[in-house]
């Protein structure tokens, strides 16, 4: 007889358990998870158009060249590549320097083959008046020009980033030594 109590208050706790566990997982997936913000983008302040009649809309960029340029340094001297695919175009040309890769690839594809950076361990200069960048220009101007924004690493890496009328990224070019163009 005792025996039968004990089985009865075992299934009765054993009940409350897998009604209690059935009630707060239920009421666990009716809880809205909490937003995550979404990370803001930098939006220059310039002047929108005020367009009249008879005028056509023009685009105008959501960045500005320099504040780009300062944002491109900042994720290759920090290796933080995955922060440059906002400023880059839909489609990018991507430039592995001599080998067959990339082309026109997408941002995500882009922002991935960065990591080809990684070995890198020198510091990256990425001032115009850099002799390394004038020569880079002079013997390869079909992957370099002037107006491109172009790292240079103190061992032997080079970058550069071609930017369209929007201020965003449409070209990017890798090259791990740089001594390949630049005897």
């Amino acid at each position: 007889m005792r025996n039968l109590f004990i089985g009865i208050a075992v299934g009765i706790i054993l009940i409350a358990f897998v009604g209690g566990a059935y009630y707060f997982g239920k009421n666990q997936n009716e809880i809205p998870p909490n937003p995550t913000p979404a990370p803001t983008q930098y939006i220059s302040s310039a002047p929108t158009q005020i367009l009249t009649e008879g005028m056509s809309p023009t685009s105008v960029p959501k960045n500005t060249r320099s504040y780009v340029s300062e944002n491109i340094i900042a994720a290759v001297s920090s290796k933080n590549y995955a922060a440059l695919e906002g400023y880059m175009s839909d489609t990018v040309s991507v430039i592995l320097y001599a080998s067959e890769c990339c082309g026109q690839i997408s941002k995500a594809k882009a922002t991935g083959q960065m990591s080809y950076l990684n070995s890198s361990s020198g510091t990256w200069d990425f001032s115009e008046n850099n002799s390394t960048r004038a020569k880079l220009i002079q013997n390869n101007p079909q992957n370099f020009s002037s107006d491109m924004i172009i790292g240079i690493s103190s061992d032997k890496y080079a970058v550069g980033f071609k930017l369209n009328s929007q201020n965003e990224i449409e070209k990017i070019i890798l090259v791990s030594n740089y001594s390949l163009i630049v005897p």
